[in-house]
């Protein structure tokens, strides 16, 4: 399935999986957005230790808090704040701030990651 995204260049499930599955320093290897909200696997793919002060999916906050995640570990965060509709196409793009041991308040991803793209479960 492929999604247009007005002038957006058009991302597909697969694309979208491969690339947050392979995203570094913080990958997505999982994710599933549903009609009572969202549940997402956060990974750890850095050597240092990291903290996500502000995990947002278009511009809306989870509401997840203060997420630490190890070098190499994986945090699973729900939120109930982004919702779909059972069998519809949702597209959200991935904003989060981060901080790691060298550096604090590091924005990511950047403008041209792909967003969250999938088939709404009920």
């Amino acid at each position: 399935q492929v999604l247009k995204l007005g002038n957006i260049q058009q991302v597909s499930d697969y694309d979208s999986r491969q690339y947050w599955l392979m995203a570094s320093p913080i990958s997505i290897p999982q994710y599933a957005v549903l009609t009572s909200g969202v549940q997402i696997v956060l990974q750890n793919n850095s050597n240092e230790s990291i903290t996500i002060s502000d995990f947002n999916l278009n511009s809306v906050s989870l509401g997840a808090g203060v997420i630490s995640i190890n070098p190499g570990g994986k945090k699973t965060v729900s939120g109930t704040g982004v919702k779909c509709t059972a069998g519809e196409s949702y597209s959200y793009k991935v904003s989060l701030v981060y901080s790691n041991e060298s550096l604090t308040n590091i924005p990511y991803p950047g403008n041209n990651a792909k967003p969250l793209v999938g088939n709404c479960a009920g």
